[in-house]
C-alpha cells in the first residue's frame, strides 16, 4: 500500500501540471494552507529540497500507517488530512527539484535517490588580448581560448575569420560543449588598423630645364591611397604626385628651389619630405652680347701736306 501510494504522486506529477495535481479538495487542504505550501517550497535551497523530500516521504509511510492499523475514526480522520497536506508540499517539492535540474528515477520507486542532471556550460577563457591589434597588412595569429567544464571535458571549436588586408573589425566566436550538450560560446574582437605613415621612394632632389613647368614625379609606398599636398606657391603637386612650377623658371633669375611635400593615407598617417629643384640653363637661349673698336689711317699727296684719320667699329 506504502509503495502503491508513493507511485502514485510520482506519476500524477509527471503526467500533470502543479496546479492540476494540487487541487484543493482533491487533497481537502484550503487555500492558504497551499500557498503556505507553495512559499515554503520555493524558498528552499537545493539540499533544503532533497532533505525536505525525504522527510515527507517518512512522514507518508508513518500517516499510511496509522491509516491502515488504527481502529480509531478520529485517528484515520486525522492521518488522512495531514496525509492531504503532505502529498501536496511532496509534489511542489518534486516539481521544485525537477525544476532545478534534479530528475527523479523513473522506475516507479519515489524513494530512488534522485539523479543530478548536468545543466551547467563550459567556462571558457579566452587567451592573450581581447581585443586584440594587428597592422594592416601583418598576420595574425589567434592566441586561442580554454574551456572547462565540471564534467572534467568540453569540445571546443573555433570559428571566424580576420583579413589583415583591409582594415576593420572581425569576431572570432568560441564555442564548448559538454558531455551532457551543455554549450556555451566566448567571443574574441581583433581590429585591424593602419597606423603606419607613407615612406617616400622617389629622390628629394630635381633637376628641371628653364622656360618649362615640368618638374617629374613624388612617389611613396603605403598599403591604402595616398594624397599629396606641398608648401609655398610656386610649385604645385597633383593627387598622383606630379610636380609642376606655377609660372616657368628663368635661369638667370633663380636657380634653385625648395618645398615641403606631404603625403598622406587613408587613415590619416602624414610623411613628409624637403624636396629641392635645381635649374639648368637653357643652351638654345643666349641672351648674352660683345662690343669691339678699330682704328685706320689714310695718307693723300698733294700741294700740300695733309693727314687724315678714319675709325671703324665692328660687333
Amino acid at each position: 500500500m506504502k509503495k502503491f501510494f508513493l507511485y502514485t504522486v510520482f506519476t500524477v506529477f509527471i503526467s500533470t501540471t502543479v496546479a492540476e495535481t494540487a487541487n484543493v479538495s482533491k487533497y481537502k487542504i484550503s487555500k492558504n494552507q497551499l500557498n503556505e505550501i507553495e512559499t515554503r517550497v520555493n524558498e528552499m535551497s537545493v539540499d533544503e529540497l532533497i532533505l525536505r523530500k525525504a522527510n515527507l516521504e517518512q512522514e507518508a509511510r508513518k500517516l499510511e500507517d496509522a491509516k491502515e492499523n488504527s481502529q480509531n475514526p478520529s485517528v484515520v480522520k486525522d492521518a488522512t488530512t495531514q496525509l492531504s497536506l503532505v502529498s501536496v508540499e511532496l509534489i511542489y517539492v518534486v516539481a521544485a527539484l525537477v525544476g532545478a535540474g534534479v530528475i527523479l528515477s523513473d522506475s516507479g520507486d519515489i524513494d530512488d535517490a534522485p539523479v543530478v542532471r548536468d545543466l551547467t556550460p563550459p567556462v571558457i577563457t579566452v587567451n592573450g588580448d581581447n581585443p586584440a591589434i594587428v597592422e594592416l597588412g601583418g598576420s595574425y595569429t589567434d592566441a586561442g581560448a580554454t574551456a572547462s567544464d565540471d564534467s572534467g571535458s568540453a569540445t571546443l571549436v573555433t570559428s571566424g575569420t580576420v583579413d589583415t588586408n583591409s582594415i576593420g573589425s572581425y569576431q572570432i566566436t568560441y564555442t564548448a560543449t559538454d558531455s551532457s550538450g551543455n554549450i556555451s560560446q566566448a567571443f574574441r574582437t581583433v581590429n585591424v588598423v593602419d597606423t603606419t605613415a607613407p615612406v617616400f621612394t622617389s629622390s628629394a632632389t630635381f633637376s628641371a630645364e628653364e622656360n618649362q613647368t615640368a618638374i617629374g614625379n613624388v612617389t611613396v609606398s603605403d598599403l591604402a591611397s595616398v594624397t599629396f599636398a606641398i608648401s609655398g606657391s610656386e610649385i604645385t603637386i597633383s593627387n598622383s604626385g606630379v610636380l609642376t612650377f606655377v609660372t616657368a623658371p628663368d635661369y638667370e633669375t633663380k636657380t634653385t628651389y625648395t618645398a615641403v611635400v606631404a603625403a598622406t593615407d587613408a587613415s590619416s598617417n602624414v610623411a613628409t619630405q624637403e624636396i629641392t629643384v635645381n635649374i639648368t640653363n637653357d643652351p638654345d637661349d643666349d641672351d648674352d652680347t660683345g662690343t669691339g673698336t678699330g682704328t685706320g689711317t689714310g695718307t693723300g699727296t698733294g700741294t700740300g701736306t695733309g693727314t687724315g684719320t678714319g675709325t671703324g667699329t665692328g660687333t
